[in-house]
């Protein structure tokens, strides 16, 4: 028997961009015929874009069976997480990093979110025409920036007083997380993306939480290089495909 298939309306996404936008997980279970069912009842549906993801690397996914059924893989999501010791000294914060001041977004500040997000599926998926990669990562800083997204924002400023790079931490009921992480272009080499996690890591000791967990891009060398030479451990692997309809 065929699994099921349930596309889960996605009511922000879709307000947000403009068009109608689902959601889909799906297991070793679906074969070639369930994916073509998928793009039928996608379409049905008027769905200009689904989020398919898979937790394993589906062997119907392959370059063959995207291609012929409009499959496009944008992303290999990887999580990392860092256990929180217990009862050790933390260091203290360096001295250039502190916590956003104002309450709304510089330039300088939109400018970093967007170079947070050059590896994600938003950025390099080619269908997306309208800034929407732009678009989402400025309203996200500036979301967070607002206290909207229950998120702190840690910026380390140079000796010039500008931004350097930063990182915001959220807090779940056992652990905290990395949402968004930046060193801007002409400042990277200088160990500032390790102070920023360091930081992270401390405030996640300080709200008494069992890890630290990050998500990023497998593409994304630089970041999975510095959560590893940071002690994270990879946990979890996602594979994400746009499926487009014309």
């Amino acid at each position: 028997m065929e699994p099921e298939i349930k596309i889960k309306f996605l009511n922000w996404d879709s307000d947000f961009f403009g068009y109608k936008i689902g959601a889909l997980k799906i297991n070793p279970e679906f074969s070639a015929l369930s994916i073509s069912e998928i793009v039928q009842s996608a379409r049905e549906a008027g769905y200009k874009l689904v989020y398919v993801s898979s937790a394993g690397n589906n062997c119907i996914l392959n370059e063959t069976q995207t291609a012929r059924y409009h499959l496009l893989p944008v992303d290999e999501k990887i999580t990392y997480t860092l256990p929180i010791k217990k009862k050790t000294a933390l260091p203290p914060l360096a001295p250039a990093i502190q916590k956003y001041p104002a309450t709304l977004p510089n330039s300088s500040l939109i400018n970093l979110a967007l170079q947070s997000g050059v590896y994600s599926r938003f950025a390099l998926d080619p269908h997306f025409k309208n800034q929407e990669y732009e678009k989402l990562y400025t309203h996200w800083i500036t979301r967070i920036v607002k206290n909207e997204m229950s998120q702190e924002l840690w910026v380390y400023t140079n000796a010039e007083k500008d931004i350097a790079g930063f990182v915001t931490v959220g807090f779940a009921p056992e652990e905290a997380f990395v949402g968004l992480l930046a060193v801007n272009q002409n400042a990277r080499r200088k160990n500032i993306g390790y102070s920023l996690i360091e930081t992270a890591y401390c405030r996640a000791a300080q709200e008494k939480k069992v890890n630290l967990r990050v998500t990023t891009q497998k593409a994304n060398l630089p970041a999975c290089q510095l959560y590893e030479k940071a002690g994270f451990v990879l946990c979890h692997t996602e594979y994400l495909y746009h499926l487009w309809l014309t």
